[in-house]
């Protein structure tokens, strides 16, 4: 039941979403700047209202230096097909710790008229990205391995991203653990990565001869005589459901349940919830539908 509900909110939501999407835009969509310490900048971007009727909006920032921005404005009424251009102080302190994207966002959204009856309201935002790169070489990694059932092919990506001021000439081995015993590797020829670049290392393991259980991906980099190094651990499980001792490393929704007799209860929920899915689904069309009826007669 608690899959069903979420679905229902997932429909609702994209409904509103799809409705909603266009009727605000933003430019830029991503500013970029190189971290100085303590910079001052006035920065400008503009929210369009791309309808014909009046919107009020709501000016907002978040993300990991917003405590840095000062917005000039935090309420606006656009009118029909307006595009008005704000702007707001970026003050950065002397230093930052870690380096890297340093992601924050300046949002528009709109405000819902009193007594409405608007589900969904349209909100847009420009990403302001700091970017503090390292003097000399510096890589950050990000390993991906999905769990999956053994036998069948696994992906597993390693994301490579420069952040040093220099190009890194990186070469390296994605090894794959069970129960601290290497069962196999890939090796990734040397490639030159610019500053600010990045490049993914794909795979598409297949798991044939695998056994189920608790793996660890690890990827061994090195980049201008440098090593950096990522693990994952992700779980193989049994095809069929028949996970063996590993239950405490599946997902909760992915463990096998105990046989409690009642042959055919499976197939009567999935039934159920198949008749409650198509249920839903219907109710999103129809409420996308009532709710353009009354945008267009004009009632919100």
């Amino acid at each position: 039941m608690r899959k069903i509900l979420t679905l229902l909110v997932f429909v609702l939501a994209l409904n509103s979403m799809v409705i909603e999407s266009e009727a605000l835009g933003i430019s830029p969509s991503r500013v970029i700047i190189d971290f100085q310490p303590d910079l001052q900048e006035i920065r400008e971007y503009t929210v369009i209202n791309n309808e014909d009727e009046a919107k009020t909006v709501e000016l907002y920032k978040k993300g990991d230096l917003a405590d840095y921005i000062i917005l000039h404005d935090t309420f606006y009424a656009l009118s029909p097909n307006e595009r008005k251009t704000f702007s707001y102080d970026i003050n950065l302190p002397d230093s930052l710790e870690g380096y890297g994207i340093f992601d924050t966002r300046i949002g528009a959204m709109e405000t819902a008229p009193e007594g409405s009856m608007m589900g969904g309201r349209a909100a847009v935002e420009s990403q302001l990205w700091i970017r503090k790169l390292f003097e000399g070489t510096y890589i950050e990694l990000s390993l991906l391995a999905s769990d999956g059932y053994a036998g069948n092919i696994v992906p597993i990506s390693l994301k490579i991203t420069n952040f040093g001021t220099e190009d890194a000439a990186c070469s390296g081995l994605l090894e794959i653990f069970y129960s601290d015993q290497k069962i196999t590797e890939f090796e990734m020829s040397e490639t030159v990565i610019a500053s600010t670049g990045n490049t993914d290392f794909d795979i598409q393991w297949n798991t044939v001869d695998a056994s189920a259980g608790e793996h660890t991906a690890k990827a061994t980099l090195l980049c201008n005589t440098q090593e950096f190094t990522a693990e994952k651990i992700f779980v193989l499980i049994q095809e069929g459901g028949e996970i063996g001792n590993i239950n405490e490393n599946v997902p909760e929704e992915s463990q096998q349940k105990p046989d409690t007799g009642e042959t055919g209860k499976e197939g009567i929920d999935i039934g159920v919830e198949v008749i409650f899915l198509s249920f839903f689904i219907l109710l999103g069309l129809f409420a996308t539908a009532l709710i353009l009826y009354m945008k267009k007669k004009g009632w919100f």
